[in-house]
Formats: C-alpha cells, sequence, structure tokens
C-alpha cells in the first residue's frame, strides 16, 4: 500500500495529503460533497456529520494538520501523520 511505503521513508506530509485526498474521495463518491469545494469550515461540519465516530476536537485537528501539510513550509510530524492515519483507518472500517 502507497500510504505504509510514504510512512516507512518518513514521507508525513505525502502520507497525510494523501489520507486528505482519499477521504475527500469518498465524500465525493457518496454524493455527499457535490459541486463547488466547501470552504475549510463546512468541510470540517461535514466530516463531523459523515463520521460522528470521530469526536469535533478530533475534526479540528485533522483540519490544522492537513492544512500544514498542504500550504506550511515546516514538515509534517510523525505523531500528526500517525493521527490523520488513525482516523482514516477508522473511517475505511465502515466499507
Amino acid at each position: 500500500m502507497q500510504l505504509e511505503l510514504e510512512f516507512s521513508r518518513r514521507q508525513y506530509r505525502k502520507a497525510v495529503r494523501r489520507i486528505s485526498r482519499r477521504i475527500y474521495q469518498r465524500l465525493r463518491r457518496t454524493g455527499r460533497i457535490r459541486g463547488r469545494m466547501p470552504t475549510n469550515r463546512e468541510y470540517e461540519r461535514l466530516l463531523a456529520e459523515c463520521f460522528p465516530q470521530i469526536v469535533k476536537e478530533d475534526w479540528s485537528r485533522y483540519m490544522q494538520i492537513t492544512g500544514k501539510a498542504a500550504f506550511s513550509a515546516d514538515g509534517v510530524e510523525e505523531e500528526e501523520a500517525r493521527f490523520c492515519w488513525r482516523i482514516y483507518q477508522e473511517i475505511m472500517k465502515e466499507k
């Protein structure tokens, strides 16, 4: 799996970005996102609604980490990437 390879190579920014894309794509496939891209606030609210097993505070932290991975010059720490990975795994249990 590509994510595991990125973790083993310590490419945490890439891993977080991949996780973010996969969660977003899942919402598009299920029809929860249509048309325009939601704002960050709308997207965070949508994540909390669609995946209530993840507490809202964790979604806030997830949004901060994915924003950092996408836009910041700072690197993503291993612990941050693993946090996002745990959320992703929890979501994928529902398939």
